[in-house]
């Protein structure tokens, strides 16, 4: 799967770095992974121009490290327009809510939960490349009236704006989940609204970024869902739509800011409703 890929794994735990890379090498046949004990060293490895050059396809880092955090090296690689848009895994302890929304805002690709068997290792590193391949499917923005609702349960549902829509899934902009404690990545209903049309489907996970709209009130992001399961007719009816909206829009720019990835995968659980005390805020250092 990695072979002729080039890889930089980032975690200051010696044994866990073997791991990984021994995992990288032997089971997925990468014969270049390049090693990191921090990410101020991870920082000068990518800052040379030779290693910019050899196109990194994957970043895995450790989020609790001396010096720089796995969150700061994380908003640091998307912030260079030379490694924005390489897709980042993030190994760590953490599952609450505010590091999963505060590593959504940063543009995590995926989450690895320590501990992890290299199984487990393996099926998170397939779905990040997965997830750039489905990034080149065509996606077009959509009217301002077209909405999506979803609904995470028979109490739980939000209607928000439809930003784009590809045949792999869908893009919008609601308002912050509010309803509980949710699995981040639970199977959802979802009813996308283009004109007098309306489509059913299921969504099958939900990636979470900051909404950069200067002229929406706060509380508001952006969520794409990969869809899970699509009968037949809904997706002749999403192919339709897709061929419809390509005469009226042109394609949304991709960038790491404006367009998350849509894939990504079942994990972590968010910690606390809405409602409960605020926790105390402390700076993060992390752990879909």
């Amino acid at each position: 799967m990695l072979k002729g890929k080039s890889v930089l794994v980032v975690e200051d735990n010696a044994t866990v770095r073997r791991f990984i890379v021994s995992v990288v090498k032997n089971q997925l046949n990468c014969d270049n992974v390049m090693q990191a004990a921090s990410a101020d060293e991870a920082m000068k490895t990518l800052a040379g121009s030779k290693h910019k050059k050899l196109n990194m396809s994957i970043i895995l880092s450790d989020w609790e490290m001396p010096g720089m955090s796995g969150d700061d090296f994380l908003l640091a690689i998307r912030s260079d327009p030379e490694t924005a848009e390489i897709p980042f895994l993030m190994v760590t302890a953490r599952n609450d809510r505010d590091s999963i929304i505060m590593a959504a805002q940063a543009g995590v690709s995926e989450y690895l939960i320590k501990p992890f068997s290299a199984t487990t290792l393996i099926q998170k590193i397939h779905r990040v490349m997965g997830m750039q391949e489905r990034r080149a499917m065509a996606r077009f923005k959509t009217m301002s009236e077209d909405t999506v609702e979803v609904k995470f349960n028979p109490n739980a549902a939000y209607t928000g704006a439809l930003i784009n829509l590809s045949q792999t899934g869908v893009l919008m902009r609601t308002p912050v989940f509010k309803h509980g404690p949710v699995a981040i990545y639970d199977i959802v209903e979802l009813v996308i609204k283009t004109g007098e049309q309306a489509i059913s489907v299921k969504g099958d996970g939900v990636w979470l970024v900051a909404d950069m709209d200067p002229n929406l009130r706060p509380g508001f992001l952006r969520a794409a869902f990969p869809f899970h399961v699509v009968s037949n007719d809904s997706g002749a009816l999403i192919k339709s739509t897709i061929e419809r909206l390509a005469l009226i829009s042109t394609p949304e720019p991709e960038t790491p800011s404006s367009v998350p990835a849509i894939e990504e995968n079942p994990l972590l659980k968010m910690a606390r409703a809405a409602s409960a005390p605020e926790p105390k805020r402390k700076r993060l250092d992390m752990d879909m």
